[in-house]
């Protein structure tokens, strides 16, 4: 179930406004309304919206119809998105920027292949995987090559954001259990595989040495 609660919020401090009548871990995704100064309001004003937030918290309580709980060991994306330093207020407008429909959508990721967006094909240097492979400390580098159906890796945004293909995983394509070492050096994983992706925050990349090297690490949700 989701459940929704009026809260104030204060900078980083969010207080709940009325009881929480659910026990247990959950995740919590803040939604900003409305602005609230309560220092402005008169004291018949501040009386008047707790008595509205009392004759609205029964009504709060009901769980949502077409919801479920949500795990203590899952992450939203959206809410990893509003934990980012410098994170935009929207969530929503975050979680849409980060392409992840796309891993769930054929026709929108057809429809971004054939408008010719800029996107860019690419795959770790072969000799740094190998290195990766037989146990070497390395930071990674990415050439380009290899097309949409080929390359597991796809830069966005001049070049500066880098997300597990979606032409190549997606809804109709785990991703494997032999991925997650190399994966593992590019993104954090949220979930385990073998799976299909859900979402991926993507990693901002510079380039350097004719490719591109992750100045940080993204979020892949499983």
């Amino acid at each position: 179930m989701f459940y929704s609660f009026r809260a104030v919020v204060e900078g980083q401090k969010i207080v709940l406004a009325e009881n929480n009548p659910v026990e247990g871990k959950y995740e919590a995704i803040v939604i900003l309304t409305m602005p609230v100064n309560t220092d402005a309001n008169s004291p018949a004003e501040q009386s008047a919206q707790k008595n509205s937030r009392q004759e609205s918290q029964t009504e709060n309580m009901k769980p949502l119809v077409g919801t479920q709980p949500a795990r203590a060991d899952s992450v939203s994306a959206s809410n990893a998105l509003s934990e980012r330093p410098n994170s935009s207020p929207s969530i929503t407008a975050l979680f849409k920027e980060t392409l992840s429909l796309l891993y769930n959508d054929k026709e929108k990721r057809d429809a971004r292949r054939i408008s010719s967006v800029g996107d860019v094909y690419v795959d770790v240097n072969k000799d740094a995987y190998q290195r990766l492979m037989q146990g070497e400390q390395i930071g990674l580098s990415f050439e380009e090559g290899g097309t949409y159906l080929s390359s597991p890796f796809i830069l966005v945004e001049t070049q500066g954001q880098l997300y597990l293909n979606f032409h190549q995983f997606n809804e109709g394509k785990q991703v494997s259990q032999d991925k997650e070492k190399i994966l593992s050096q590019i993104f954090e994983i949220k979930g385990s595989l073998p799976n299909f992706v859900k979402a991926c925050i993507p990693a901002q990349m510079i380039p350097k040495n004719n490719g591109y090297v992750i100045a940080k690490k993204g979020m892949l949700f499983l």
